[in-house]
């Protein structure tokens, strides 16, 4: 066995330096302390040190960042880090940590650990060779750290428009938990096709309705009209839509009789339409207090990561209720000028009601405003998408990253998963090799691809028990924080909220979480205020719940 080389400290020409298979990884062209001194000064911002070393240069950085930015330095070679722990020791007690990083280390959890809320942006700080030792691991460690916090606040910013409303319909669908099953109840050892309602669902039609058997079918909701208006009859819905729009989704009757897994943030009244088997999960819109004391009470339903697009969730749903190869059309992130969505979708029947002779069936008009921007699609056309579409699209695209079971086999829209097949004989062909085999093979990197969490809700009883402590609980900080807006001290501004009070907020943190303030919560009566109105208003909304009980 060939033993590693270790690094060794020395002494050089400008100092100490550490020597590894005989290469300095300090040198006179790389000087840190000007390196440090040409990055960047930004405020609320993450600086990722790669590979500090001896931590030349980072006393100069750290002496530049403004107070609200921090210093995160990391170290892949676990020889390297034992080394040079003793020269980090001296800024212990600064705005800096120190983290040796082996390949499973996750940037999302770091950061997450750090409240993410600190920061607006990552800036990455390279102040010696070190760096060039583990170059591919740092560039994709910094990589998944700026994509991260970009997901972070773009998923923030949606909390902000919809997160009073998901909190209320949790609150409102909570009284049918009795009536459904989670999510994690579900299992199919079929292949799976997960279907949008993208154009590219209409060129798939004829395979799915030939091979129907062969399938169990996973669609978004937007996608039934158009399966159904084809004689194809989905297994299993997937329902995100928390607002009552949703409703058109299901024009069909014969919609609302098909099996269906729905968030519990969707709009509760499709919910209480629907006449077929009910599947509950939740995506985790943020890391709060409200979902971990549902939790708590055994009330919460098979947690999903908050991916946005329906379409994305269906994939999602996919890979866990089964181990076979999972199949994807309709998810297409674009449209071409005349047609968002395939034919027979709500979409796609509204644009044709509304069409008149100056007036024609399509997009024209969103196709070409400011926000849109064109791709290649993967059939080699010319179509139009934004960010926010190529955002999902590179969720889709990270799926398939971490499973090998997922496969493409739409004609159009914008390339997402590596693997893709548009041939029905090619298509069939995998499938049959991927069942035949003795035992089929799931990567390590597919255990992320399960449903956990609570499998019955029949205890009616729990549900009442948990609404009544939120009542109380609702109660307890309106008492508290009229009693503090009426103290003598009537300047509240710049002080800090009790500790005592401020607990008791976070325990309710559904009555604020969609504030633009939420991460800081601050003793100024405005905050306050809105929270007195928003805690009322969430009174009533429980209330509502109780009733639904009975």
């Amino acid at each position: 066995m060939v033993s590693r080389a270790l690094p060794e400290l020395i002494n050089g020409p400008e100092g100490p330096n550490i020597s590894l298979n005989g290469r300095v990884l300090y040198s006179a062209s790389n000087n840190p302390i000007k390196r440090a001194e040409q990055a960047a000064a930004a405020s609320q911002t993450l600086y990722l040190v790669l590979s500090p070393l001896l931590f030349t240069g980072v006393e100069t950085l750290l002496e530049r960042i403004s107070p609200d930015s921090f210093v995160l330095a990391i170290e892949k070679n676990p020889d390297i880090y034992k080394l040079t722990e003793e020269f980090f020791t001296p800024l212990n007690n600064r705005s800096i940590s120190y983290l040796y990083t082996g390949n499973n280390s996750s940037p999302s959890n770091i950061i997450r650990a750090m409240n993410p809320s600190r920061f607006r942006r990552v800036v990455t700080v390279k102040l010696n060779g070190g760096y060039m030792l583990n170059r591919g691991f740092y560039n994709s460690f910094a990589s998944a750290a700026e994509n991260f916090l970009q997901s972070f606040w773009k998923n923030r910013i949606t909390t902000i428009h919809m997160g009073r409303l998901w909190c209320r319909n949790i609150f409102l669908n909570l009284p049918l938990l009795g009536l459904t099953r989670s999510l994690s109840e579900l299992h199919t050892d079929k292949p799976v096709i997960a279907i949008g309602a993208g154009e590219s669902l209409d060129g798939c039609i004829s395979f799915i309705k030939a091979n129907r058997n062969t399938f169990f079918l996973a669609a978004a909701d937007t996608a039934v009209s158009t399966l159904l208006n084809n004689g194809i009859t989905p297994d299993l819905l997937i329902v995100l839509e928390a607002q009552h729009a949703n409703l058109y989704d299901f024009y069909d009757p014969e919609a609302l009789r098909i099996p269906a897994a729905f968030d519990l943030t969707s709009s509760p009244e499709v919910i209480r339409k629907h006449q077929g088997k009910k599947y509950f999960f939740i995506s985790e819109f943020d890391r709060t207090q409200f979902l971990t004391s549902l939790k708590n009470e055994g009330l919460l339903p098979p947690l999903i990561p908050p991916l946005g697009s329906v379409g994305i969730a269906a994939v999602y749903i996919a890979l866990c209720i089964s181990n076979n190869i999972v199949l994807h059309c309709g998810l297409d992130f674009s449209f071409i000028p005349d047609k968002y969505h395939s034919s027979g979708s709500p979409s796609h029947i509204i644009s044709m009601m509304k069409e008149t002779r100056t007036n024609k069936a399509g997009f024209f008009s969103s196709a070409f405003n400011g926000n849109r921007v064109t791709r290649t699609g993967k059939s080699g056309r010319t179509v139009f998408t934004d960010l926010i579409m190529l955002s999902y699209a590179g969720q889709l695209g990270e799926l398939g990253r971490l499973s090998s079971r997922l496969v493409d086999i739409a004609e159009y829209g914008i390339k997402s998963t590596e693997k893709r097949l548009t041939e029905p004989d090619a298509i069939l062909e995998l499938v049959e090799t991927f069942c035949s085999a003795d035992k089929i093979h799931v990567n390590e990197a597919d255990n992320i691809f399960r449903l956990d969490g609570t499998t019955l809700f029949k205890n009616q009883d729990k549900t009442a028990v948990f609404l009544d402590k939120e009542i109380i609980k609702i109660e307890k900080v309106i008492t508290a924080v009229i009693a503090y807006l009426n103290s003598a001290n009537e300047d509240k501004s710049g002080l800090k909220l009790p500790e005592e009070l401020k607990t008791q907020i976070k325990q309710i943190d559904y009555t604020h979480l969609f504030f633009p303030d939420y991460y800081n919560p601050a003793a100024d009566v405005s905050f306050l205020k809105r929270l007195l109105f928003s805690a009322s208003w969430f009174k009533k909304i429980i209330q509502q719940a109780i009733t639904g009980l009975n």
